[in-house]
């Protein structure tokens, strides 16, 4: 096993070199069915042929204004150290941001190769711009490999769409298996699965792209293909040449690209204009997200609004107030806290929250050890005590106790 080893290790260490071409036509001979058809080129490389296309966008006017494009270095640095928890290393903004998506003939393993790269990225006019660079044949892998590193290299920041889980792996195993390094090593990675999830998740049925595309940015796919046959479709280019059906997964692909760009600007919107008209996050999530990267003020309006659209009774109505009274308390406002905890006890709430934090007000700030005893006596007679967690039915009893003991000796005396 360890001679096995160290061949291996021998074997990684190799320079790529150039690989041979055999059973299909030379590079010089080297035909495109779908780059003849849909506008494609051939670019050559030191180890064979890539197939490119481009594309090009203009993104100024969109809804009226271009919300990235006004933002500041500053403006633009916060809002996406409120959408992704951490900084955007780039002077330049957007423009060092690729934004990538694959299509690949598996989903996963040593045995998945990745036949289309989609990359886009924002220029200074304006425009976004997209590069998809084609497979032609399992053999011109390494071409392919080696335009995505040339792409790659100058840029700073990656963002997928559950690209950790899926595309970034699949990527990196065949720069291994090609004996090279992956380019995606010296980038930081933005996942726009998490933010998204993070506040669409109530609003939407599920945080596919596809959907997300539908019901967040309002783009409606018109014979799409679905991304379960954009497999089976590769294999029959390969044995068929006909273009026809590849030139969909071309058109699905650059959607996917150019979705990734409009979902980023989206949740950017979202974070620096959360009281917008326009905005599809649910109040809930959005103003938790701005509590817990310090913007309180912005939080507490959000959950305010966020109360005045829900339904009284609903769960996400119960929780938003719950999160906005915690959040009045931290801020210091305990009379408007308060007037929620009050409120949610009058109605008999099956929320143990509400109960324990108004007997603490009544206790300590308004001094009215019988109200707060009241309060808890309520609390630990409510139909909801018996299935509270362990450690509030303690911290009730406890409450009780004391606030019994307090009431007595204030009435001896």
């Amino acid at each position: 096993m360890s001679d096995f080893s160290a061949k291996l290790r021998e074997w990684l260490a190799k320079p790529p070199g150039r690989p041979a071409f055999s059973g299909m036509p030379m590079p010089e001979t080297f035909r495109s069915p779908l780059a003849a058809s849909a506008g494609g080129r051939v670019v050559n490389t030191p180890y064979g042929p890539c197939v490119e296309f481009s594309h090009a966008t203009s993104v100024l006017g969109l809804d009226g204004t271009d919300r990235v494009a006004a933002f500041d270095h500053d403006e633009l640095s916060q809002a996406w150290q409120l959408v992704f928890g951490q900084d955007l290393p780039s002077p330049a903004g957007l423009q060092d941001v690729v934004f990538l998506d694959t299509e690949t003939t598996g989903l996963g393993g040593a045995g998945a190769v990745v036949f289309l790269v989609g990359l886009g990225r924002l220029d200074a006019q304006g425009h976004f711009l997209i590069r998809q660079f084609f497979l032609e044949d399992y053999q011109y892998e390494p071409a392919l490999l080696d335009v995505l590193a040339g792409e790659l290299a100058g840029a700073r920041a990656l963002c997928t769409y559950n690209g950790r889980a899926f595309d970034a792996p699949i990527i990196d195993n065949r720069f291994v298996l090609n004996r090279r390094q992956s380019p995606l090593a010296a980038l930081v990675h933005f996942d726009l699965l998490y933010p998204a999830r993070r506040l669409y998740r109530r609003q939407t049925q599920d945080c596919s792209l596809t959907t997300l595309e539908n019901q967040v940015l309002g783009i409606s796919r018109a014979g799409d293909v679905p991304g379960n046959i954009v497999p089976i479709l590769y294999q029959d280019y390969l044995a068929s040449r006909n273009p026809g059906p590849m030139a969909a997964v071309l058109a699905h692909n650059r959607q996917d690209v150019y979705s990734l760009f409009l979902l980023t600007r989206q949740l950017l919107h979202e974070v620096t204009a959360p009281l917008a008209a326009s905005h599809k996050s649910h109040h809930l999530d959005l103003g938790t997200l701005l509590e817990q990267r310090q913007r309180l003020r912005e939080a507490a309006t959000v959950y305010e609004l966020g109360l005045l659209e829900k339904p009284s009774g609903s769960e996400d109505f119960a929780l938003t107030k719950e999160r906005l009274s915690l959040l009045y308390k931290r801020l210091g406002q305990l009379d408007k806290a308060a007037a929620l905890w009050e409120e949610e006890v009058r109605r008999k709430s099956s929320r143990y929250l509400p109960y324990i934090e108004l007997a603490k007000y009544l206790e300590h700030v308004r001094r009215d050890l019988s109200l707060a005893l009241e309060v808890v006596a309520a609390a630990r007679g409510h139909r909801m005590h018996d299935q509270w967690p362990a450690w509030v039915q303690a911290d009730l009893e406890h409450r009780f106790q004391r606030l019994a003991r307090r009431t007595n000796s204030h009435t001896a005396q």
